[in-house]
């Protein structure tokens, strides 16, 4: 009681004198990262389960439930591959309704099918783009646009779009989407490996036969994806038919099959023809033309570098349009080898008044100053 009494009045005498105690520094509350909320697929979309959904692709009698219920299974997440696959096999190849069908075909690429499905599935797809099938014009485009989505693990079809679908005489839209899908089904699956030589030999084939400028122009992209071939044979057929696009009637066509010649042979020789021919082509009179060609010397990389000049002359013009100086810019952002040159000329245009200009220059400052974040690796748990 006394103790209690005797510090009551020594914190008295403390207060009444004008003297503090010193203040006791914060305490640190280490500061605890929040995690990102893990992202969920649903459990239940419009009140119903997967189960329901699944069930309904095949058992419903009507025929807009059964194609409602496909396009809402991949909206489940991984886990509706296995628990639809095979009725979304049973969908492509057997409802009765054509819409159904179709429906099916457009999802085979989002959810793909389970292993006992996977054979059967893609050979199904490839036998709809066969002559005789019996399927119509609009199904078998298509069938074509899903078997490129899939990727290079539908590669089976590749002999038939050669063969039948990028020659086509019914149908330049059909034409258009094989030459669409072989750029991506003919792409290299391992490190080291070049493009499937089948898929390259039908792009050619297209590029010195085809009639519509659209189905040329799509073969010319194809093979810009593709890269060039690494049999000899097929790589000087390649070079030889890039040299007659290259002076096409269709402007764009010439412009990208300059960048192909160019890709098929780095490094960029001084001189070039076809790097004359794109410089030339970015001072043509037509503005869409010079931002493609702008645009191609950017897709050239470090390989586009001996125009940097007329690139940066191009930004620094007070005569040129904003979209032609934000092309020049973009293009310059390409050139890494180039960085210490480029980086002060940019950094210039982030004060632009013209809100084009000055959004091209901050993105192309960050993509030459930016390091991309290295992936993260997940480390194996310790074997017990």
């Amino acid at each position: 009681m006394r103790h209690g009494i005797f510090v009551g009045l020594l914190l008295a005498i403390i207060g009444l004198s004008g003297n503090h105690l010193p203040a006791q520094a914060p305490v640190q509350v280490p500061k605890i990262p929040k995690e990102e909320p893990k992202f969920e697929w649903p459990r239940e979309i419009l009140g119903k389960n997967l189960d329901f959904w699944v069930r309904s692709m095949r058992e419903s009698k009507d025929a807009s439930t059964r194609d409602q219920a496909i396009r809402i299974i991949p909206l489940f997440g991984p886990d509706s591959r296995k628990a639809a696959s095979a009725n979304l096999l049973y969908a492509l190849t057997k409802d009765p309704d054509i819409n159904v069908r179709l429906t099916a075909i457009a999802t085979v690429p989002l959810i793909g099918f389970d292993g006992a499905e996977l054979e059967a599935g893609l050979t199904a797809l490839t036998n709809m783009i066969k002559p005789g099938s019996g399927a119509a014009n609009h199904t078998r485009y298509e069938v074509t646009q899903a078997l490129g989505n899939c990727g290079p693990i539908a590669k089976r079809a590749i002999p038939t779009l050669v063969t039948n679908t990028i020659i086509d005489p019914t149908s330049w839209q059909n034409r258009k989407a094989a030459a669409e899908a072989l750029g991506k089904l003919g792409q290299p699956t391992a490190a080291g490996e070049g493009p499937d030589i089948e898929a390259v030999k039908g792009l050619i084939k297209c590029l010195k036969t085809e009639t519509s400028h659209q189905v040329r122009r799509e073969a010319i992209n194809s093979l810009m994806v593709l890269g060039p071939p690494t049999v000899e044979a097929v790589w000087r057929d390649l070079r030889s038919a890039l040299e007659v696009s290259a002076r096409d009637n269709d402007r764009s066509i010439v412009i990208w099959s300059h960048v192909v010649f160019l890709r098929s042979d780095f490094p960029v020789k001084p001189g070039d023809p076809h790097m004359a021919a794109l410089t030339k082509l970015i001072h043509t009179t037509e503005q869409s033309h010079r931002i493609e060609a702008i645009q191609a010397i950017g897709v050239l990389g470090d390989e586009g570098r001996s125009r940097l000049n007329e690139l940066i002359a191009l930004a620094k013009s007070d005569k040129e349009e904003p979209a032609i100086i934000a092309s020049a810019l973009w293009a310059m952002s390409q050139m890494p080898c180039e960085a210490t040159k480029i980086l002060p000329i940019i950094d210039n245009f982030k004060r632009a008044p013209n809100e084009l200009i000055k959004q091209a220059a901050e993105t192309a400052y960050k993509t030459l100053t930016v390091k991309p974040e290295p992936e993260k690796k997940e480390v194996a748990p310790p074997k017990k």
